[in-house]
């Protein structure tokens, strides 16, 4: 497998507006390669009404987010006001979202120059998109898992089951030290299920000096608030 590389993508709509599209990897490949785990996306594919972002100056403590309408999308949870957020919607069937910490926004990142710097903030991202035939939470969760093994940068390696809303989920999690991208040792957890049809893949990140700190504690509220709604 090829090296490692879990990269942010950032791009300035405006000055006052900054747009997360964190969509890049294909979850749902056949197997997993160093393409997978790049979290990228062109310009091309820019939606062309972006979303508000919440000023986190001006946010409420905590927002909830419920499926848009005509999407074939069954979360919905609680997430702190202050996160950078950014939905990317494709088709009906395909969307992504990402939450970022708000601290993103001291990074020198432009039009001209997109890609942040090497840093340690938190963030989430949620990958949304009909399921292949036979794919289920088990066989996701054992497909990372084996791909991910032969990764030197990749240590700690876990995988276990749990329930969301009576739907089975797969967990993974890992330490990440990827000095390209991150200036801290990572912490990650992926987790995966399908509903009705659809995989959700969530994929979470933070400075693992920073495990219980304000992102993370954001990260549990947020988890806490899961709720499936078919």
């Amino acid at each position: 497998m090829k090296k490692l590389q879990e990269r942010n993508l950032f791009l300035y709509i405006s000055v006052c507006l900054l747009s997360i599209l964190l969509a890049g990897c294909n979850p749902q490949a056949s197997e997993v390669s160093s393409s997978q785990l790049t979290t990228a996306v062109s310009v091309s594919k820019l939606p062309t009404n972006m979303p508000t972002i919440q000023d986190p100056t001006l946010a409420p403590p905590h927002i909830h987010y419920s499926p848009p309408e005509g999407f074939n999308i069954y979360l919905e949870f609680d997430f702190p006001g202050s996160w950078i957020f950014s939905e990317y919607k494709e088709d009906e069937n395909t969307l992504t979202l990402g939450f970022a910490d708000p601290r993103f926004n001291t990074l020198p990142i432009s039009a001209d120059n997109p890609y942040p710097p090497p840093n340690d903030f938190g963030r989430i991202v949620i990958w949304v998109s009909p399921s292949d035939l036979g794919q289920t939470s088990d066989s996701e969760l054992e497909k990372y898992m084996q791909g991910y093994s032969k990764e030197p940068m990749i240590t700690e390696l876990k995988g276990y089951k749990i329930k969301i809303d009576t739907y089975d989920a797969g967990v993974l999690e890992y330490k990440l030290k990827d000095i390209e991208n991150h200036i801290s040792t990572m912490f990650v957890r992926r987790m995966f299920l399908i509903i009705n049809g659809q995989f959700h893949q969530i994929y979470y990140t933070v400075a693992e000096k920073e495990r219980g700190g304000e992102f993370d504690q954001g990260y549990e509220y947020f988890f806490n608030s899961l709720k499936i709604v078919p």
